[in-house]
This record gives C-alpha cells, structure tokens and sequence, in this order.
C-alpha cells in the first residue's frame, strides 16, 4: 500500500466505491454535460445524499467547484471533500453512523469551506451531516 502523499485520486474513488459496495449504497459517477465543476460521486445512504469531491492528497477544489459545493450546501445538501483513502473510510464511518442514530443527531464530516473575503483559499471545516443545529 501506498504512502497517503503518493496516492492518486483514482485510488481514492477506488476506495469510496468499494466502501459504498460494502455498505450496500449507490454510488454513481455525476456527470453533468455543460458543467465541469459538479462533485465527482453522488453517494445514496439510508442517513442521506451525499456529494462528493475527491481529490488527491493535498489538493484542493477549483474555485468554480467551491462555488458549485457552496451553492448546493446552501440548497441543504451533504457535500463532502475526501483526499485520502483513510478520509474515505472516516466519512463512510460517520455515514453508517448518523443511519443508526436517530434524525438529529450531528455527525462531523470534513466539508469544504472558505472564509467569504478569500474564496480562493479553500479550507476543510468540519460540519454536520445536513445543516448545522442553532445555539
């Protein structure tokens, strides 16, 4: 197996079929045609749809893919950014997890985020599965 700074975002994707296969989730390829800056996978779990970003280690989203995750998040959709296989196996972690709990229990997923006054400088935050709980 191969150091986490030496995989390659096929490897990731790999990784998130194969953990969906086992979970028994669809997992589908999105493709959008007129669009390039969709999420890479859509993700259909009993606790939700997810989209998700894969990336190879250290990289980041493009800024039309930042505006694209920011413009479904505020829709109310899970957008998740993975780039490693061991943010895969996390994600798919807290995913089984939050089907089990009941519907307002907050799971902590990576989500790409960027502070609004320097978009071009994505950051990974951690957020809730669906929106964010008040107070």
């Amino acid at each position: 197996m191969k150091p986490e700074s030496q995989e390659l975002e096929r490897n990731v994707e790999a990784r998130l079929v194969k953990r969906c296969k086992e979970n028994g989730w669809y997992c589908r390829k999105f493709v959008s045609p007129g669009y390039r800056s969709v999420p890479d996978r859509v993700v259909v779990a009993p606790s939700g749809v997810y989209f998700v970003e894969l990336k190879a280690p250290g990289e980041v989203p493009r800024k039309d893919q930042v505006a694209e995750h920011r413009e479904l998040f505020a829709l109310g959709a899970n957008v998740v950014v993975l780039d490693t296989r061991r943010g895969v196996d996390a994600c798919c972690k807290s995913i089984a997890a939050s089907a089990n709990e009941n519907s307002d229990a907050y799971v902590h997923l990576a989500r790409l985020s960027a502070p609004r006054h320097r978009p071009h400088e994505a950051q990974a935050h951690l957020w809730g599965l669906g929106r964010p709980r008040d107070g």
